[in-house]
């Protein structure tokens, strides 16, 4: 056996040759969790696995893996901290910066020997040379710029204690403004005073400091203390609308107002955010919580509902809607938001219950007609609004579809596919679009009252027909399909596909130009024409696209003509005047006749009857005169005419047609997030299907943290107790992180999104 002997003095010694080695004992977490030590490393086992290995220099390693127990709840942070010799509050530490900042916050070193850690000359001799040029300046400013001057933190009680040790503060209360008065006299004061160095900035921020009002700073201020805001989640549409610059067509339009109470994107940014949260009109904004809505376009609280009005109107009166929608259907194509190829048309009613004399539509709704406005939408393939027009009643679906041609061209020059509904059923409207616009192919329902279709579709022999399964987006159909060609007056034979429904026993005509598409592509565009219903229904009950931001009337320059009422009436006065004459000569026709067999003589029979013949006479005379009178009356007139003693007018839905831009941009950007969760949740096929659309609304609807550090604004969003959903909104949240997101006030903060635990 060979004797033990000390090295070096120390308290270690050396092993024998036979002399077994001694293990430290392990570190036990739990029962099923060890850490064990061996070599300078140390493995964490979990059921006597090897789980990880790591270096026990490896600090990083190390509070990685007590952030990773102490987040699970593996056990208490007081044996954690007992089993990795260390105090409590590191543990909790720990924790708390992975949560919020991830793997990032755990990845620091701490200072080290050759970087001061206490107050030296460079320090003291920094911070007078700060404050004496920027005397107004408060500790924790002075303390920014000087450590990043020197490289390394200088916290603010660092600061307050040099001043006060200075003679420049008193405990307890604010550095003084005015550090020499009284000491120096006016023309020393004149003097320009040259600092110790020159402070610059590492980092340039987005506006100087002294462009902040002091709304801004106290806004800054409350936003680093850390609110809760209802609304907070809604910055989730941040990062998308920086990416698809959706901001801008509406700031190059209208312009910049970027003064120190309120800008232009802040108005803006209001009313995406009134969109996106659900409220129905601007004056339902008073019910929002001012100070907790602010937040969402940078300010301490919303802007007022007098502004927002102020501003909808400025903006409307430049009358540049048209151009706003046409720029943003641009971007909607560029950024494949929307597609342009099959185009969906129809158009939806907006009521009017002013008292101003307007024109009439028929509001299906309601059964009957009343003064209103037509809002005529033009859906891509998966029913996304590329633009829409607002026209007044007179305006019919084919009008409207003339206009809106001409509007797809500006766009792109490709071949297009328009589908309709029967209102655009028109043997003329046909022949147009064949002579003028030989590229686009449409697609339509047939009005089985004309051209003999209705005959002619139910006398195909069944046979003919053969057994189609249509793709719905939701679910699949079981339709019989059969082909021909029927002839629409002067266009010619029409390719026609005959839908056969088994279960209702119907057959249905679409008609269509189409030569290259098969019959049952065709079908399937057709009856996902419904689509564009339920897109109405939607925009209708969420975005409530019937609100009107004002009424604004122009009288109408030119009215379309209607039958005149003054024509109609002396019509039906000389028919009156028929029938009296015809009842007159029937009845003295018969007392003719009676005479006659009494063997009466001619004068006799006229002394009878003279007032009879009489009454003939006057009447036909009357007849003569309404005769004359109704050909001098016109048989049309203009409609201004026929309101007597008012003049009639039409609606300025300028102001709407704004509005209803930001609702169709919130739209498309909400199926975009609906599609990034199908993505996301097609991978997992052991999640249960799920709505969409309902799933973004909780999140949007949900709620968030808002804490301001280091120029990064954190948005916590609250969590779910659905799984499913906590897992979405995960997803969402790494998604927006990976777009580098920013707010898109003027303070340009760096955004994160995190979900808080369950």
């Amino acid at each position: 056996m060979v004797d033990k002997q000390p090295v070096g003095g120390g308290n270690m010694e050396t092993l024998g040759l036979f002399d077994k080695p001694i293990e430290k004992s392990p570190i036990v977490i739990n029962s099923d969790i060890k850490l064990i030590e061996h070599d300078n490393l140390r493995t964490l086992l979990v059921a006597n696995y090897p789980i990880l290995t790591y270096n026990t220099s490896d600090k990083e390693s190390e509070r990685y893996l007590i952030a990773q127990l102490s987040r699970n709840r593996i056990t208490s942070q007081k044996i954690l901290a007992s089993c990795f010799n260390t105090h409590i509050n590191t543990i909790k530490n720990y924790k708390s910066r992975f949560l919020s900042q991830g793997l990032q916050g755990i990845l620091y070193q701490k200072p080290s020997l050759n970087e001061p850690r206490k107050i030296n000359a460079q320090v003291v001799r920094e911070v007078l040379a700060y404050y004496f040029k920027h005397s107004t300046a408060s500790e924790n400013e002075i303390a920014k710029q000087v450590s990043s001057q020197l490289g390394f933190p200088v916290s603010q009680p660092s600061v307050g204690r040099i001043l006060e040790q200075c003679g420049f503060k008193l405990k307890g209360e604010k550095p003084l403004t005015e550090p020499f008065r009284g000491i120096i006299d006016n023309r020393q004061l004149e003097l320009t005073f040259s600092p110790f160095t020159t402070i610059t900035e590492s980092v340039k921020p987005k506006e100087i400091p002294e462009s902040y009002t002091r709304a801004d700073i106290l806004y800054i201020k409350r936003l680093k203390k850390g609110v809760f805001s209802p609304y907070g989640a809604s910055l989730i549409y941040a990062p998308l609308i920086s990416r698809f610059g959706l901001l801008d067509p509406y700031l190059s339009i209208y312009g910049r107002r970027d003064n120190k109470y309120i800008s232009s994107s802040q108005i803006w940014l209001t009313f995406f955010h009134m969109v996106f949260l659900g409220f129905p009109s601007i004056e339902s904004l008073k019910a929002a919580h001012e100070e907790e809505f602010g937040p969402l376009v940078g300010r301490n609280s919303l802007p007022s509902v007098r502004s927002l009005r102020e501003s909808l109107s400025d903006f409307g009166s430049r009358a540049e809607s048209e151009e706003l929608i046409f720029q943003l259907c641009q971007r909607f194509i560029e950024k494949h938001l929307a597609s342009l190829g099959v185009i969906y048309i129809d158009g939806h009613f907006l009521p009017y219950f002013g008292f101003e004399p307007t024109l009439k539509s028929w509001y299906s709704i309601r059964r009957f007609a009343i003064k209103g406005n037509l809002q005529y939408f033009a859906n891509d393939k998966e029913q996304n609004p590329l633009f829409f027009i607002i026209r007044p009643p007179s305006v019919d679906l084919i009008h409207a579809i003339y206009e809106m041609i001409p509007f797809m061209r500006k766009i792109v020059d490709k071949p297009l596919t328009l589908i309709f509904d029967r209102g655009g059923f028109s043997q003329e409207f046909f022949v147009n679009l064949k002579d003028h616009y030989p590229d686009i192919t449409f697609i339509t329902w047939a009005h089985e009252n004309s051209f003999s279709i209705g005959d002619k579709i139910r006398n195909i022999n069944e046979a003919l027909f053969k057994l189609s399964l249509i793709h719905l987006k939701r679910k699949k159909v079981k339709v019989k399909l059969a082909e021909i060609d029927i002839p629409i007056g002067e266009y010619g034979p029409m390719r026609t596909i005959i839908l056969f429904v088994p279960e209702s026993n119907k057959r249905i005509a679409i008609l269509t130009n189409d030569p290259l598409r098969d019959k049952k592509e065709i079908a399937t565009l057709m009856i996902n024409r419904w689509g564009q219903e339920n897109f109405f229904k939607l925009m209708k009950k969420d975005y409530h696209i019937d609100y009107h931001p004002g009424y604004d009337t122009k009288e109408i320059e030119s009215a379309p003509l209607i039958k005149n009422p003054h024509y109609d009436r002396i019509s039906k006065t000389i028919k009156k005047i028929n029938t009296l004459i015809t009842k007159a000569n029937a009845q003295l026709g018969g007392k003719t006749q009676q005479s006659r067999l009494k063997h009466q003589s001619l004068s006799r029979l006229k002394e009878k009857n003279r007032m009879l013949i009489n009454k003939i006479h006057s009447l036909k005379v009357q007849k003569k005169l309404w005769m004359k009178k109704r050909t001098d009356t016109p048989r049309k007139i203009s409609l201004k005419e026929a309101y007597l003693h008012q003049s009639l007018k039409e609606l300025d839905l300028e102001k709407k047609a704004i509005l209803d831009s930001v609702k169709i941009t919130a739209y498309n950007l909400q199926r975009y997030l609906m599609q990034f969760i199908n993505r996301s949740t097609m991978s997992n096929n052991n999640d249960s299907p799920v709505n969409t659309y309902d799933i973004i609304k909780q999140i949007t609807n949900r709620g968030a943290k808002l804490k301001l550090s280091y120029n990064t604004l954190y948005v916590t969003i609250g969590y779910f107790n659905d799984k499913q959903i906590q897992k979405i909104a995960e997803k969402l949240c790494e998604h927006l992180n990976a777009l580098s997101p920013v707010t898109l006030d003027k303070f340009g903060f760096k955004i994160k999104y995190w979900v808080e635990e369950r």
